[in-house]
């Protein structure tokens, strides 16, 4: 089996890449804690990144890898529900941003979503949304957060449709979970080659350099 990635797929990580370098270090001014990405993900609208796994040649594995580099920036933008979820709702035409809502918790982008997958159990169900159904709400999270305080008219996802869409949340969550950890672990190392103590940068000293190590090996295995 050959596990080599394709042209295809190494031009568009490529693409992802150089925007990305474009979002890679938050605003100077900012001291809140969800940073929006609102031109992040405006501008992966206008490249077609959405589409990615539609697209010939690229397909799940290359979304996937797209949404963990995207998950390291310290910008918040629905990504990984949209590249990897959203093809497998109701043919894949449901509007854009998605969001998850559980047992009515708050959840992440639910405030921007369009479209909202509702989750009791072992059933999805899907809306559209409107601002009037929503409610944002304080969290200490990176993520901007709200509620549904309305009911939506909601259709049912048959058995096996909601069985995939489950699968798929599993990868995208995991896609996402890999980038966050990998953008940890690059901010703390930012930080110990910046931070000083008793004149010597703190990333010199070997017990937090082994500790780094043993983070970047946990890391990469996920």
């Amino acid at each position: 089996m050959d596990l080599r990635l394709t042209s295809d797929q190494t031009a568009l990580l490529a693409a992802i890449e150089g925007l990305s370098s474009r979002f890679q270090e938050k605003p100077i001014d900012f001291h809140g804690f969800a940073l929006e990405g609102v031109e992040l993900a405006q501008q992966l609208t206008d490249g077609a990144f959405f589409d990615t796994v539609a697209t010939p040649g690229l397909g799940p594995v290359t979304a996937a890898l797209a949404v963990e580099r995207l998950a390291r920036l310290p910008y918040a933008a629905e990504v990984a529900l949209s590249m990897l979820v959203r093809p497998h709702v109701r043919g894949g035409d449901m509007p854009r941003p998605f969001a998850l809502v559980e047992r009515g918790r708050p959840g992440r982008f639910v405030a921007s979503a369009r479209t909202l997958l509702v989750a009791d159990g072992d059933t999805f169900r899907v809306a559209l949304s409107r601002p009037d159904a929503v409610q944002a709400v304080e969290s200490i999270y990176a993520y901007p957060m709200a509620k549904l305080v309305r009911e939506l008219p909601t259709k049912s996802l048959p058995a096996k449709e909601a069985s995939e869409v489950r699968t798929w949340l599993r990868v995208a969550l995991a896609a996402e979970a890999a980038g966050l950890m990998q953008g940890a672990i690059d901010s703390t190392v930012a930080h110990l080659s910046v931070r000083k103590q008793f004149g010597r940068p703190l990333g010199t000293f070997q017990a937090l350099r082994h500790r780094l190590a043993e983070c970047a090996v946990l890391a990469g295995g996920v």
